[in-house]
This record gives structure tokens, C-alpha cells and sequence, in this order.
């Protein structure tokens, strides 16, 4: 960014191109003004322009999705033993936790009946108290689990899964953290409204096909919709907690 370009300015510049887009971009505050710096991500992916000049950030977002983004995206029919599988998760999480656990909840696609869906179990905990977050990192530690930090999303913390359990993403989530709302409130509704997850899952498919080697874009181009969703959802029920 142009040292000399206000903020708003550069909200509005990089709202048109520069990693727009790009969930690993991060913007810091500096002495001289706000400046931009691009992640590793963000110079490797041909959908982004090159800025040479600006600062490279090897971001904590970027190494913990590299083994990911080099898969290609495979979506499945429901599978009735997803349940189970979280269940069998589910167990071990809680006794490893105990009372620093409130809910160890089922999100994501896999906790709708009938849905198409990536097969792998998205599983959020939500924490008794934020402050206990460090004990939490030694037990998950003690159960295989390795704390990956945001990855570039806010609010809550992911751990990578322990070596030949299930497919499964664990994340850790405070008492007020919006993104445990969002997946309650979206899987909820998914599951009331069998006609819309059928639409989800059809959106999912076409898109799989599209961005087989493109995680970011299959994220992006998804998301319109999802957020339309999370409106319909939240307009009919309460956020949960």
C-alpha cells in the first residue's frame, strides 16, 4: 500500500483485487501508517496479483493448510456411520477434557442427515472459561492433538487430528464465540429444511467439480450461499447461547 493512502482508501483498493479474498492476508498497524502484508499463499496463487514490493508473511493460516490445499476436493454421499464416528471422538474428547468442556458439539455438513458432503467430522468444543484454554492445549496434547492456532479465523482455535484416528477437524471455541453460533445455527437449520440441504449438497457437488484442486475457490464460491443460510437461520431462531 501507497504510504501515503488512508485506510479507508486501502479498504476500498484492496476490496477490488489485492487477496480480496485471501483469508491469510493480514493488515497490521505500524508507527508509520497501516500497512498490507501479503502471505505465502497469496504470491503463489495464480487468482493473485503480484506486489513485489510489499513485505511477506509466513503466516500460520498458510503452513496449516498447505497439506490440505494440495488435495483435491472429493465430495460423497451422506454416510449414516458419520454419527458414529463422532460419537466415538466425541467419547474421547470428553473424558479427556472433563468439566473443562461445556458442549462437544457435531457441526459441519457430516451432521446433516442426507447431505453430501466432504468425509471428514467438523467438531467444535465449546470451553467453560476462555481461561482455561492453556489446560485444554496439554490435555488435547495428551490425546494426540496438535493446536494449529486461528488459521486465520478468529474467535476459535484449531488442532490438527491425531495420527490414524477418523478424518476429523477439532475446533476449540470460547463461551462467546460467533463462529460456534454460526455452525450451530447453520446445521440446525440445514436439518429442518431438507429441501435447502438437498440444494446445499447438489451446490456442493457442481462445485467440487469446478474447484477439484482449488480449496480457496471451492470456499469462495460457496460462501453466498451459506451466508443467505446463516440470515434465514438466524431470523427464525435465536443464536444458541
Amino acid at each position: 500500500m501507497n504510504e501515503k493512502e488512508t485506510p479507508a482508501a486501502h479498504r476500498a483498493s484492496s476490496a477490488r483485487g489485492l487477496c480480496s479474498n485471501c483469508r491469510h492476508a493480514r493488515q497490521i498497524e505500524s508507527e508509520r501508517k497501516s500497512v498490507f502484508i501479503l502471505c505465502e499463499l497469496s504470491l503463489t496463487d495464480p487468482r493473485f496479483p503480484k506486489y513485489p514490493r510489499l513485505p511477506v508473511l509466513s503466516c500460520s493460516g498458510y503452513r496449516g493448510k498447505t497439506g490440505e490445499l494440495a488435495g483435491p476436493i472429493i465430495v460423497v454421499d451422506y454416510d449414516p456411520q458419520w454419527p458414529k464416528t463422532f460419537e466415538t471422538l466425541r467419547s474421547r474428547l470428553a473424558e479427556g477434557l472433563g468439566s473443562l468442556a461445556v458442549a462437544i458439539e457435531h457441526v459441519g455438513s457430516t451432521a446433516v442427515p442426507g447431505l453430501a458432503a466432504k468425509p471428514i467430522i467438523d467438531i467444535d468444543v465449546l470451553l467453560k472459561s476462555a481461561s482455561d484454554f492453556p489446560l485444554v492445549v496439554e490435555r488435547l496434547a495428551s490425546l494426540g492433538y496438535a493446536h494449529q492456532g486461528d488459521l486465520g479465523i478468529r474467535g476459535r482455535e484449531a488442532f490438527a487430528a491425531p495420527p490414524g484416528s477418523p478424518a476429523h477437524h477439532l475446533y476449540v471455541c470460547p463461551t462467546e464465540c460467533q463462529q460456534y453460533r454460526r455452525h450451530l445455527a447453520f446445521r440446525d437449520y440445514l436439518r429442518s429444511h431438507p429441501e435447502e440441504a438437498a440444494a446445499y449438497g447438489d451446490l456442493k457437488r457442481s462445485l467440487a467439480a469446478c474447484f477439484r484442486e482449488d480449496r480457496p475457490g471451492y470456499t469462495i464460491a460457496k460462501s453466498e450461499f451459506i451466508e443467505s443460510l446463516l440470515e434465514r437461520a438466524f431470523a427464525t431462531t435465536p443464536p444458541p447461547i
